[in-house]
């Protein structure tokens, strides 16, 4: 992994066993103007990200990198996603007037004026099929899963926590047939180490599985084959600031396998919609 702060790396997994890590640079940002987010497109081909000058699409195979043109009170943005079509993303920014509140806004690629989803949102995922968009709605000492229509219709909760718990919910990852979802669950306990345990909620049912329990994960998670869901996980002590990719089978209740070995820590993940490349930000 890429050690630069903000640099994006790509890492190619293979479908031999045991998983062979290709990893190559694809941005060269300085230092005193490193990449915040980023995400690359379902089909390969783009990678978007900002950085404090604003937000950019650079080809993945090599090519000019340019910035992407927006209405000059649009606020700046975070990439939270690509939508199926790879021409638009979902981004948050700060809401109006506020400081703690993120709404999240569609927008295209193409320059087209950015469409307005939801006002109390980050952190959202848009689903395989394009038609639902997950994200997170948090409070003091806690958050929750949300969804919504593509266009910002009818969002409800669809997974909270414990209110008698300090707990967090990680972003989702959407099962490749869009009918569950992936997340990380941590708690939070003042006297003792915590607590993190990757959920999988079935939509249709509201039946939740957990797969793994291990205080080392991240928040970060891919689902981009049907048996194969990438997370992160925390190195053991004393490199607990360094993290990798692990792989797991999302039926199966067996441990993870460690797909990448690095230095550094994981701050952001992204995969195409076959699963052959994930964008890393570090």
């Amino acid at each position: 992994m890429i050690l630069l702060v903000g640099a994006i790396g790509l890492v190619q997994t293979r479908k031999a066993h045991p998983v062979n890590v290709v990893e190559s640079r694809i941005t060269a940002n300085p230092q005193d103007r490193p990449v915040t987010s980023s995400a690359i497109s379902p089909d390969g081909k783009y990678l978007a990200f900002t950085d404090k000058t604003g937000m950019y699409l650079r080809p993945v195979e090599g090519g000019e990198t340019h910035k992407l043109s927006f209405p000059e009170d649009f606020p700046p943005a975070h990439i939270e996603g690509w939508f199926p079509d790879s021409v638009h993303l979902v981004v948050s920014s700060w809401t109006e007037g506020t400081r703690n509140t993120r709404s999240l806004w569609r927008v295209s690629t193409m320059g087209r004026t950015p469409i307005r989803l939801n006002g109390a949102g980050s952190f959202a995922r848009v689903s395989p099929d394009g038609s639902q968009i997950a994200f997170l709605q948090a409070g003091l000492g806690r958050s929750e899963l949300w969804s919504m229509s593509s266009d910002g219709e009818a969002p409800h909760k669809i997974v909270g926590v414990d209110e008698s718990d300090e707990q967090y919910l990680s972003p989702v990852a959407w099962s490749p047939d869009s009918r569950r979802v992936a997340y990380v669950r941590r708690t939070i306990h003042p006297w003792g180490r915590d607590t993190a345990t990757i959920e999988i909620l079935d939509l249709a049912s509201g039946r939740t599985d957990r797969l793994i329990s291990n205080p080392a994960l991240g928040q970060l998670l891919a689902w981009p084959q049907k048996n194969s869901l990438i997370y992160t996980r925390s190195e053991d002590a004393p490199n607990e600031k360094d993290s990798n990719l692990w792989r797991t089978q999302p039926d199966s209740q067996g441990s993870g396998v460690r797909v990448s070995s690095g230095r550094g820590f994981i701050a952001g993940l992204s995969a195409t919609k076959d699963g052959k490349i994930l964008a890393l930000k570090e």
